[in-house]
């Protein structure tokens, strides 16, 4: 494993194997479940911490089949 973290997740009947940690300037985190879907997600802080990126990604046999970008701006709260 490529990451700092490796450990078996469990969610009710599911299981997965979970692997994370930094990869460059990103944190990213692989889970796998039992039928070999990996799912990958990959945070980032960018534009002077002013913005967190989450990238997902869902692949199965090697091909991603799904992706996904969320970006989060950082707004001062109440008070």
């Amino acid at each position: 494993y490529l990451f700092g973290e490796h450990r078996l997740a469990t969610v009710g009947p599911v299981r997965a194997e979970r692997a994370s940690g930094w990869q460059g300037d990103a944190y990213v985190i692989e889970t796998m479940d039992e039928d070999g879907v990996l799912l990958r997600e990959r945070w980032q802080v960018i534009e002077a911490g002013a913005v967190l990126k989450r990238n997902v990604e869902f692949s199965e046999s090697g091909e991603v089949v799904y992706t996904v970008t969320q970006t989060f701006d950082s707004v001062a709260g109440p008070g």
